[in-house]
């Protein structure tokens, strides 16, 4: 698949969190690419070039969460690419909301509303009427360790 406009990431270790956003994405009228959270996530999205990633900061600890943004920023491929940050945990976000901010970063605390979500991610990237199917299926991959 090549690169889309309209694709955006979920990178994130919940299987059925990852299932709901791609059903809201397309509902939405976005193309998904969900990510199981693991060492190949910035090669992927390098090959890719979605036009954002949502990525859930306390994948199974937050260090590991703050490495995957520090090197996406890194990733000449990536480094200017619009990321949403989630967390259930609110006061890790609320903590680093300054360092966020100055990345450029949004941020969204789960659990979230689903029309808070869509307005969030139209900031970054309208939705297109129509989802071409066979690169929709093509684009939703989940990648396990």
């Amino acid at each position: 698949m090549t690169a889309s406009h309209t694709l955006i990431a979920v990178i994130d270790t919940d299987i059925w969190f990852l299932q709901m956003m791609v059903e809201v994405l397309e509902d939405a009228g976005y193309k998904a690419l969900s990510l199981y959270e693991d060492d190949l996530v910035v090669e992927i999205l390098q090959h890719y070039k979605p036009r954002l990633a949502i990525i859930d900061i306390s994948i199974v600890e937050p260090d590991r969460g703050w490495n995957l943004l520090t090197a996406l920023r890194q990733a000449p491929d990536t480094a200017t690419m619009p990321i949403l940050v989630t967390s259930t945990l609110s006061s890790l976000l609320e903590q680093n909301m300054p360092y966020l901010r100055s990345q450029g970063w949004s941020t969204l605390i789960k659990p979230f509303d689903i029309n808070t979500l869509i307005e969030k991610i139209g900031h970054f990237v309208p939705p297109t009427s129509g989802i071409d199917t066979l690169s929709w299926a093509s684009a939703n991959t989940v990648c396990t360790e």
